[in-house]
């Protein structure tokens, strides 16, 4: 009698809530399959940062379980499938950790995971293990809960998606670190992962809006109606990234595989080269070795106690320079330093550049235009008027 009863009440419940396939969840659900195109693109590529393509394809992939979550729920399609409601609950934890590693693993060149990182997953696993009573429900049941969730939206609903949002919100300022960091050295940055770099700005800038417009409708509007407002300007983005892509191919791909196996032979472990690059950049930061005219690769070897060989690998391959080019970038960076100070009018642009490390007047000028794209004194008018 009660399961007659109960078959009774999810009939009325259907009959009540219809699907409804509008013209937003046509567009999102185009932008998903856009999204997974992008996945298939980046998993078959042959040439690039493959570790980063990685974590873009797994980021992407989240995305769009997550935006497909919004679709089944928007459309209350979610009925007909109950088994697959609040699947992408979890992935909600998981999709901006993903992007903070993406980051990550562009301007630090480095293998970024490590056995600590597994605390990333954590609130991913609560969530999952908050669902599961859920989970394991017949479908009846789901229904049940589902059609009263639909209309009321829980309060568990809500906190839920309040933890999420704190959560992103948390990691978009470690990845506005990130790059702010990256900037200083901009002028280091080149070729492909300067390309790769301004694709990762691009979806930094793109999810922020999307986390924002979630957020605004979160407090506002909380509602069916509006829930696939955040997902359609996030596949938006996700089509603008295809197209950055078609026009160019270079945001995709890097010239770490070309020099890698220029390496092939080498004997330098990768758990020592993460080391080793960590005390060049500290030595060039804290000590200024730059400043040292005649630095040369030996010279730096020998005070880093590695191989000649092993250091222009390390430079090549995980700063994507040779070494000239590394050096010089701080020098650059020290010049601008040096001429900003109201000091500099004492001294010319060559005495000021020599101070820096440069020694001659051709190979600053050179270096200046190419991580610059200015000539010193075209760089100079740039500066405010200094009393």
């Amino acid at each position: 009698m009660l399961e007659k009863c109960g078959l009774k009440r999810h009939n009325t419940y259907s009959n009540e809530m219809q699907t409804s396939f509008d013209s937003l969840a046509v567009l999102t659900l185009l932008g998903i399959v856009q999204a997974i195109l992008l996945v298939g693109a980046l998993v078959g590529l042959k040439r690039g940062y493959s570790p980063a393509n990685r974590i873009l394809a797994a980021f992407l992939v989240f995305v769009s379980i997550a935006f497909g979550g919004n679709i089944l729920t928007h459309t209350k399609f979610i009925l007909s499938v109950p088994h697959l409601a609040q699947i992408s609950a979890p992935v909600a934890f998981l999709i901006v950790p993903l992007l903070f590693f993406y980051v990550k693993s562009l301007v630090f060149r480095r293998n970024i995971f490590s056995s600590l990182d597994t605390i990333h997953l954590i609130p991913f696993l609560l969530c999952i293990a908050y669902l599961l009573p859920f989970y394991i429900q017949n479908s009846e049941a789901k229904i049940v809960y589902l059609t009263s969730a639909l209309e009321n939206h829980p309060l568990d609903w809500r906190i839920r998606t309040g933890l999420a949002f704190l959560q992103q919100f948390i990691y978009l300022i470690f990845i506005g670190i990130i790059f702010y960091k990256s900037a200083q050295r901009q002028g280091s940055i080149t070729g492909a992962r300067k390309a790769n770099l301004y694709l990762a700005q691009f979806l930094f800038v793109g999810f922020t809006i999307v986390w924002l417009t979630a957020v605004v409708r979160f407090v506002i509007d909380y509602s069916l109606e509006t829930n696939l407002i955040a997902p359609f300007i996030g596949c938006i983005f996700i089509c603008a990234v295809i197209f950055k892509a078609l026009q160019k191919p270079e945001v995709l791909s890097a010239e770490d595989v070309l020099l890698s196996k220029k390496y092939q032979k080498s004997t330098l472990k990768s758990n020592e080269a993460e080391g080793y690059l960590e005390k060049i950049i500290n030595l060039m930061e804290t000590e200024k070795l730059y400043l040292d005219k005649n630095l040369t690769l030996e010279k730096l070897a020998r005070k880093l106690s590695i191989l000649p060989p092993h250091l222009s690998q390390l430079i090549n391959e995980r700063l994507n320079q040779n070494f000239p080019d590394f050096i010089n970038s701080y020098r650059v960076e020290e010049f601008k330093e040096r001429l900003s100070d109201p000091q500099s009018d004492r001294y010319t642009i060559v005495a000021i550049a020599e101070a820096s490390g440069f020694n001659s007047k051709s190979t600053f000028n050179s270096a200046f235009k190419k991580h610059t794209n200015l000539t010193p004194s075209e760089f100079k008018k740039t500066l405010p008027t200094q009393n």
